[in-house]
């Protein structure tokens, strides 16, 4: 420990040859304390648990101060400073795995002029890291500050401040030879204040991808250098408020993936420019390096005429230009995509090469190349794009490369033959000059060496209308129809042999050099068995020419109208023929269907992508090759025959229904297939390409392991596979349902194996298995699994850790969320131990998969979890708790005397039920079922008391006590109770109405009174039950009516004094219903019969005067009662399959008591018939039964409620000779939490 105590600024001077060695243990500074280094003094912290701790330093010149001295950290030594690191004069190390400078702020610099420069290397994975900012240099500094971070060295702040002759190092100095990168971990990196001093970032090392994320900021406009010396550096931050310099030397390479501001870049080594997305990059860049523009599109927009390097556009890149000035003059090398957009003439002077794209949009205007343009190894296409373009004098430049002409280009081919390697057509004119009379050719033709693509749209003009007539239209009438669409190919406009001939020219339109359509058209009935099938149209026509071989005018079949349908359809059949000769160009519509009738090896091919028809495609036999986007029309079904085949050939069609038999083959071969309306494929799906299903319902019945298409489910549209290959090594996105073992034929069907040999994207719903279908599908992922939120459905026989279930099994990794939703499939619950497996992840378990609704089984709750330890990757459904609530010690039981062995031998003990296994979470639906069955036994017991209140009154004329014959009860009532394992917590609220009167009344004796009566009651009662272990609730409500008798007894009628009996006897019905969350609402009856036998005995115990005058009489009477509850609930099966039995009717329940009360009357009341009697009531209840609920043989059975204690007060009162009334409040208390309120109020009426 140094002690620093004296508060004028101490200082610790090391001089030369002194030292402050630290190799061991720590060291402490309180207070504050400056280090001198002089000469060759040094601070050494070296070595593992070698550690300098500075407290308490200057605000103003704050930390350590090194003066020309020597500053090592190293071996795993630390430095940690509360506040700054001032570090001046020095040279230093910080170097080796472990070792490390931390404070809030880290200084290094000079004051003024000073001499000596600064310089420190953190490198080999040493670190400097501070709080809050590195700061290097000083304004006014006329020394050199370096920091220079190599060698997998880190240095990391927030932010990273540049000023006065400054520099930050990546690998090392300017300079020095080119080390390996560290790493700087900042979120900014500014240069501040305004100086013509060098400030700068030096890339100096020998990596291929060093990154610096951090955000480059000038803090004024043209301030900061950055130069790349050597290696390959990626700038990813925002360096839009970064307007230094940027030179990027020859054997220095700089990659930027959003902007580099508005700097000017000299580039003599490689620019990357690497978009994301897209990039706009305005900045000036000169010198003869490279721009490799990488990945994206991005837009050159700047002044680069002093660039003479090259732009090298990568394959699956896109640069964009506007102006020649935006590519200077570089040579380019197109491999992806350059876009030329302008509103002018260019002329185009640079250098190009490549195997890309240039497509060339002038807004109407004309492009051509300059004469100096070297083009001999450019192998692309030039796609024009409203532009024109003479071939004439630009051939040249085309001997390797070819032309596209699209939507609103213009290209005049001129006089003579021009060779060129491609030519194709997307909605462009081509423009091929005159013919002259009995010519065989137009006065310029094409020479095609490579590719003639004649599947576009595009329009071919030709001078002499009167040559074009002269074609014979003469029809022969023993070819085929694939045939007489290429018959007469009269006058040849390219030669393309020994080129690949693409397409048969159906969708090129043949005009005059004026725009007119050259047409003389005839129609004629297609006649087949006697039927007309369609109506064929022949005119002039354009075609590739009976042999294939270039672009021909002739006259032949220009258009099909199908007429027929079903087994009149008219039938294409290739009769032997191949390419051409079996190929139909012209177009087909109608509302007709169409067959195809081969050999099996032989195909016919149709080529017009403007087919419009909209009847059945029905390949019975052979092959149908599809040469062009759309040949299928609108057909509103696929229908493919046993041993036939349907080859896509890479291009798109979109049908309605697709319907494959057995050993049907559809090769999608790289093209996309679009079913709007469902099917059935019971053949093979093979190839790579798409297959996208809009809607309806396909169900892939068929063998498809070679398919390796990515599918495509929209959210609209179900997918149903049934067999275990069915998907293939497809990647299926799923917007909509993934059905397995669905079809209506397979559902009850044994599980299957299934595998995907893809990845598997599920954002809709994926169903192993669905309500009433068989348990134990697997569907094995051999890529990846990703949830967008996706639903996985899936069936399991909800028992042990040896259930039958589905399963999800990925081969690869997982990711995002799904929600799980588990259909029991015949489970009847049990306590699982490591759960049930449900989802089994080999790769990376990062996705997360979340129980959607309840998972419930008998008596049980379900709940899914990831796996612990080993099988954290792996997802379990349990039935309970790894650690069970503990349940309280019941009560001692005494231990009665031994009792001789009855005769005869008493009954066997019966068998018990299940054993309740308080691991298990309950479901709260069991004390749902238990309340709406103690309610419905209890809601209209009644006592004499409560029945009948104050029996008599007294005649304010006579004096006379009389009796009442009509009454009506009021009662409301809060119960909680807990089920027999703790879990369940059970609240309810009931209100019951009862009202009777007597029906006949006598006596005996004179003395003694009978009564017989009817009463008849509503009824209600509404619950709630919460799960604590899982927090599901359930509701329950019961409501009902009863009707019945009562007879009473009193020993002595006048005075009640004395002996009574009471019984009575209902009848009640109910309905009931029980609602757990998210769980369909279940309803079922209840009804049965209850009795009561009550017998008390009433005695005064004394009479006595209030010092108001009140006379006050007290009474006295036990009572006791027995309760036969004999209401039953009808068993009842769930929504979910659980069969539900309620037990506990045949209940007895036995109350012994006493009531006590004082019956007063004040003399103020005289002769108004007024009297009050409030009361107290003791009891004790016991139920010889509990009320319990089985579930699919579990039973859950209420608890506490076999030996109750009650108190109730109220009172009795006649408030004249007409209304008496009476009220109560009980409380009832039991074991285990049971409790329950009541209040009670009737009201008598004289009449």
């Amino acid at each position: 420990v140094i002690n620093a105590t004296d508060t004028s600024r101490p200082r610790l001077t090391l001089a030369s040859g002194g030292g402050l060695d630290i190799t061991g243990g720590k060291v402490t500074i309180n207070g504050p304390l400056n280090f001198l280094l002089k000469g060759t003094g040094f601070l050494n912290v070296s070595n593992a648990g070698s550690e300098l701790y500075a407290d308490d330093l200057y605000e103003s010149n704050s930390g350590m101060r090194h003066d020309r001295g020597y500053f090592n950290v190293s071996n795993g030594g630390k430095i940690h400073v509360k506040g700054t690191s001032r570090l001046t004069y020095l040279q230093g190390n910080v170097s080796g795995e472990g070792s490390q400078v931390n404070s809030k702020t880290f200084f290094m610099g000079v004051y003024g002029s000073y001499g000596g420069n600064q310089y420190l290397s953190v490198n080999n994975g040493g670190e400097v890291n501070a709080s809050e900012k590195i700061s290097l240099g000083y304004y006014d500094q006329n020394s050199d500050t370096t920091l220079a971070v190599s060698e997998g060295g880190k240095i990391s702040a927030p932010t990273i401040s540049l000023s006065t002759n400054s520099e930050l190092a990546l690998g090392a100095q300017e300079g020095s030879a080119a080390k390996a990168a560290g790493i700087i971990d900042a979120e900014k990196i500014e240069f501040v204040w305004a100086s013509t001093s060098d400030k700068k970032i030096t890339l100096n090392h020998t990596d291929k991808d060093a990154t610096i994320s951090a955000d480059i900021v000038s803090g004024s406009e043209g301030l900061g250098y950055i130069n790349a010396l050597n290696g390959t550096t990626y700038l990813t931050g925002d360096n839009s408020a970064f307007s230094g310099k940027v030179k990027i030397e020859q054997n220095g390479a700089l990659g930027i993936t959003q902007n580099i501001g508005t700097a000017e870049i000299t580039n003599r080594g490689k620019l990357h420019l690497k978009a994301e997305d897209s990039m706009t990059f305005a900045n000036k860049i000169s010198g003869n390096g490279t721009i490799s523009i990488d990945s994206g599109t991005v837009e050159l927009t700047g002044n680069n005429y002093a660039f003479y390097g090259y732009i090298d556009v990568a394959s699956d890149a896109v640069a964009v230009i506007s102006e020649d000035k935006n590519i200077g003059r570089a040579e380019l090398d197109v491999d992806g995509k350059l876009q030329i957009n302008a509103n002018k003439d260019w002329v185009f002077d640079n250098d190009l090469e490549g195997r890309g794209i240039v497509e060339i949009n002038m807004g109407n205007h004309e492009f051509s190349f300059d004469e100096f343009a070297y083009t001999d190894w450019f192998q692309g296409s030039l796609a024009f794009q409203n532009t024109t373009f003479n071939l004439e004098k630009n051939a040249e430049f085309l001997q390797r490369g070819g032309i596209t002409a699209g939507q609103g280009s213009q290209v005049t081919v001129g006089k003579g033959a021009h060779s060129i390697s491609t030519l194709g057509f997307s909605g462009g004119t081509v423009d091929f000059g005159a013919l002259a009379a009995g010519a065989q050719m137009t006065e310029g033709t094409v020479n095609v060496s490579k590719t003639l693509d004649l599947r576009g749209e595009g329009v071919i003009q030709v001078s002499g209308s009167d040559v074009v007539r002269s074609v014979s239209r003469d029809i022969d009438s023993a070819l085929s129809l694939t045939e007489v669409d290429d018959g007469n190919s009269t006058i040849k406009l390219v030669d393309a042999q020994g080129a690949e001939v693409l397409g048969d020219a159906g969708n090129l339109q043949l005009q005059d050099k004026n725009g007119q359509i050259l047409s003389s058209s005839a129609q004629r009935d297609i006649q087949q068995n006697g039927q007309k099938a369609a109506v064929g149209t022949y005119d002039y026509r354009l075609t590739s020419g009976v042999n294939n071989d270039g672009l021909y005018i002739g006259y032949g079949l220009t258009q099909l109208d199908l007429h027929a349908t079903d087994s009149d359809a008219l039938v294409l059949s290739s009769n032997g023929k191949s390419e051409n000769a079996a190929d139909l160009s012209a177009k087909i519509t109608g509302s007709g269907d169409l067959a195809f009738s081969s050999q099996k090896g032989q195909t016919v091919s149709l080529s017009n992508k403007d087919n419009d028809y909209t009847g059945v495609t029905d390949l019975r036999s052979g092959t149908l090759l599809l040469n062009n986007d759309n040949v299928l029309g609108n057909t509103h079904e696929l229908r493919l025959a046993a041993e036939t085949e349907l080859d896509m050939n890479g291009h798109s069609q979109t049908v309605g229904t697709l319907n494959g038999s057995a050993d049907s083959l559809l090769s999608l071969n790289g093209g996309s297939l679009t079913v709007t309306n469902g099917g059935t494929s019971t053949g093979s799906l093979t190839g790579s390409g798409e297959l996208n299903i809009q809607g309806g319902t396909l169900d892939i019945a068929g063998d498809n392991s070679n398919l390796t298409a990515n599918v495509n489910i929209a959210n609209s549209a179900n997918v149903l596979v049934s067999h275990a290959q069915g998907l293939g090594s497809a990647n299926v996105e799923n917007n909509g349902t993934l059905a397995l073992n669905n079809s209506a034929e397979k559902r009850a069907a044994a599980s299957v194996n299934y595998t995907l040999g893809g990845n598997l994207t599920n954002n809709g719903t994926l169903m192993t298995g669905m309500s009433g279908q068989q348990a134990g599908n697997v569907l094995v992922v051999k890529g990846n699994y990703h949830g967008n939120n996706g639903q996985l459905v899936m069936n399991t026989v909800l028992n042990g850790d040896d259930s039958v279930t589905d399963k999800l099994v990925v081969e690869g990794d997982t990711s995002g969320t799904t929600a799980v939703t588990v259909n029991n499939a015949g489970g009847t619950g049990a306590k699982t131990l490591n759960g049930i497996e449900l989802i089994h992840v080999d790769g990376k378990s990062e996705g997360e998969f979340v129980q959607a609704g309840r998972i419930v089984a008998g008596a049980y709750d379900y709940t899914l979890a990831r796996g612990q330890g080993a099988n954290s990757g792996n997802w379990y459904l349990t039935s309970g708790s790894d650690s069970p609530e503990l349940q309280p010690e019941p009560d001692p039981m005494p231990n009665p005397e031994p009792n001789p062995n009855p005769e005869p031998n008493p009954n066997p003990t019966p068998t018990p039920g299940p054993d309740l296994n308080v691991d298990n979470d309950l479901r709260p639906e069991a004390g749902s079922y238990i309340a709406n069955l103690a309610a419905a036994n209890t809601m209209f017991t009644t006592r004499l008391h409560e029945r009948l209140g104050n029996t008599y009154y007294t005649d304010m004329v006579t004096g006379e006590q009389k009796q009442t014959t009509m009454w009506m009860r009021h009662e409301g009532g809060h119960n909680k109770w807990r089920d027999g394992s703790g879990q369940l917590k059970t609240q309810s609220n009931r209100y019951v109405l009862q009202l009777g009167g007597d029906v006949a009344q006598w006596s005996q004796n004179g003395s003694d009174s009978w009564h017989v009566g009817v009463m008849a009651g509503y009824g209600n009662s509404d619950s709630k039950t919460i799960s604590s272990r899982t927090g599901y609730r359930a509701k329950a409500s019961v409501n009902g009516y009863s009707t019945g008798l009562y007879a009473t007894w009193y020993a002595d009628d006048e005075s009640r004094n004395g002996a009574y009996l009471d019984s009575w006897a209902q009848y009640s019905w109910f309905d009931n219903t029980v609602k757990g969350d998210d769980l369909q609402s279940e309803s079922y009856k209840s009804k049965g019969f209850t009795a009561s036998l009550e017998a008390g005995y009433k005695h005064k115990l004394a009479e006595f005067n209030g010092s108001q005058g009140t006379r006050n009489e007290w009474y006295v009477q036990p009572q006791a009662q027995v309760t036969w509850m004999g209401v039953k609930a009808d068993k009842h099966r769930e929504s979910n399959g659980t069969l539900v039995h309620s037990n506990g009717d045949g209940n007895v329940q036995t109350r012994l008591g006493v009531k006590t009360w004082l019956k007063s009357h004040h003399k103020m009341d005289d002769d108004k018939s007024r009297e009050f009697q409030p009361f107290v009531e003791v009891n004790w209840l016991h139920n010889s039964k509990d009320f319990s609920t089985s579930m699919d043989g579990v039973s859950v059975t209420q608890d506490g409620a076999r030996n109750i204690a009650e108190i109730k007060t109220g009172v009795e009162g006649q408030l004249n000779a007409n209304l008496n009334v009476w009220g109560n409040v009980g409380v009832q208390v039991a074991d285990r939490g049971y409790n329950d309120t009541s209040a009670m109020v009737g009201i008598k009426w004289q009449f």
